[in-house]
């Protein structure tokens, strides 16, 4: 029955609908509410048997959960301005933060820092995945566990490649594609990029694209590898309305599967997902504690 309401919904409507932009909504709708499911199915089947498989941690409430994210008494400065001063911020797994925060605040430094981007990381006291950093992991250690896109990467990303070859890139977290994705791979880089409503983009050059295209693009390099922690600054910028609220589905989806841990940067409350359970506020030259309660609850 699914399978039979998937292929009205894809081939049979938009082939009696006469205009272009109606059969393209309609496929998009498709992307969003049938792509994931699928995708997910055999996780999806396992929830529905067992309601204590997939929880996701009491809603990211759960003390005891491992510590993703350690950082200690960490302070940042360029010269004598200080950008990050004395913070101190754990995220458990399964919880799902909205970073927020004035300009020049620090939240993208505090995010290059996670993820060993920044050349003053090493020097911080700063803990991931249970092991502090520095102790001799490679920045590729740290790497294959997250999903990263930034306004940053969106800008420095000057590759003329095919789109595919660049969502086939965050496989090994490489700016260019060095090693060949196996053919089950490039499937899988096929199926998020049907996910994200590019799939027909597949082959287009990266730098043909429109810049809403690189960064759906970029999107689904970022999920590629299912990645244990997403760290999305600003990942709707530059989206037209569909497909910011697309994507706000998509990240949703995918962070309420059991375990999955999300930090997410935007100036705008309406950009966060539902899923989003606790919250940080940075202030120029004074960083707010973390605060744990739901969305209301910004210091």
């Amino acid at each position: 029955l699914f399978i039979l309401i998937v292929v009205i919904l894809h081939f049979v409507i938009p082939s009696v609908l006469s205009s272009r932009t109606e059969r393209s909504v309609v496929k998009d709708l498709v992307y969003i509410h049938m792509c994931i499911p699928l995708l997910y199915a055999p996780e999806i089947l396992r929830y529905a048997l067992d309601d204590n498989v997939g929880k996701d941690d009491n809603n990211g409430e759960d003390e005891n959960a491992p510590e993703i994210i350690r950082l200690n008494k960490v302070s940042i400065r360029y010269g004598e301005r200080i950008i990050l001063d004395g913070l101190d911020w754990v995220v458990r797994k399964g919880e799902k933060w909205a970073l927020t925060g004035e300009n020049g605040s620090g939240k993208s430094t505090l995010l290059s820092l996670i993820c060993a981007d920044n050349p003053q990381s090493y020097a911080c006291n700063i803990a991931l995945f249970g092991r502090k950093r520095g102790t001799g992991e490679s920045i590729w250690e740290i790497k294959k566990h997250i999903g990263y896109v930034s306004p940053e990467m969106h800008r420095a990303y000057l590759k003329n490649l095919p789109a595919i070859d660049i969502v086939a890139s965050g496989l090994h977290d490489s700016v260019g594609l060095y090693v060949r994705p196996k053919p089950g791979d490039m499937a899988f880089c096929e199926r998020w990029m049907d996910i994200f409503g590019i799939g027909e983009l597949k082959n287009h050059s990266f730098l043909q694209l429109s810049s809403g295209e690189q960064r759906l693009v970029l999107l689904a390099r970022a999920f590629v590898k299912e990645p244990d922690l997403l760290i999305l600054d600003e990942p709707l910028h530059g989206l037209d309305t569909r497909n910011r609220e697309m994507v706000r589905g998509i990240i949703d989806s995918y962070c309420r599967q059991a375990g999955k841990t999300l930090i997410m940067v935007s100036h705008y409350e309406e950009e966060f997902p539902p899923c989003i359970t606790h919250r940080i506020y940075l202030k120029k030259n004074h960083n707010c504690p973390p605060c744990e309660g739901g969305q209301g609850d910004v210091p």
